[in-house]
């Protein structure tokens, strides 16, 4: 995710934010799902970063497609060629205040012989779908089996802090009990010694008279 944030934010155009967006919110959630400070809502942060991946179609465009590449070309011929080649190929729109302009034109054009040209362009088109399919397959799939992990982490911590906590306890009940053990031993010895000297202190009275 992070390699797909990066892509986006070379662009110099702001047609393009929206992708970068969708990707830094997806890094949010996953950078969110392993903070300390939210570790019991880990599951929540991953499920909404599964659920964005998704969400097919705009603005969900992955670096190592055919489509972006053709992108990061038109983004040196400014925004407007940026903006009808997404119209095109990946909104499939014309914006009606832009469609009078020769340079918007032009390049929605030039999105629709990419799209539609020659043998070459077809299999770079097919090539972006399957492999934006695969991309999108490959990320939900790393992040569900995080998911399933994070799941059985948390089961397996939390057993250990109730098998631990129930030792403390036990331990605190042993300590105690031995405690009161000893002190009751403590002032049995304690009575008994009293009730020694008292008994000393009446049988040697009567014997100084």
């Amino acid at each position: 995710m992070l390699r797909e944030r990066e892509f986006w934010a070379q662009f110099n155009n702001s047609e393009t934010r929206d992708i970068y967006n969708k990707f830094t919110e997806i890094c949010r959630d996953f950078e969110n799902s392993i903070k300390p400070n939210s570790y019991n809502n880990g599951q929540f942060h991953i499920d909404q970063a599964i659920s964005r991946l998704n969400n097919t179609g705009w603005p969900l465009v992955f670096s190592q497609t055919a489509v972006s590449q053709y992108l990061l070309k038109k983004d040196e011929e400014g925004d407007s060629a940026v903006k009808a080649s997404i119209d095109f190929l990946l909104k499939g729109k014309t914006s009606a205040l832009d469609i009078n302009n020769a340079h918007y034109f032009k390049n929605y054009i030039d999105a629709y012989f990419f799209q539609n040209g020659d043998s070459s362009l077809l299999k770079a088109n097919e090539a972006h779908e399957t492999t934006l399919y695969n991309l999108r397959n490959g990320y939900r799939d790393k992040f569900e089996a995080d998911s399933n992990q994070f799941t059985k982490d948390k089961e397996f911590w939390d057993s250990e802090f109730k098998v631990t906590i129930t030792r403390i306890m036990d331990r605190h009940a042993q300590f105690t009990k031995e405690s009161e053990e000893q002190r009751d031993e403590i002032v049995n010895e304690l009575e008994n010694i009293k009730t020694s000297y008292t008994e000393k202190l009446r049988l040697e009275g009567p014997a100084k008279y």
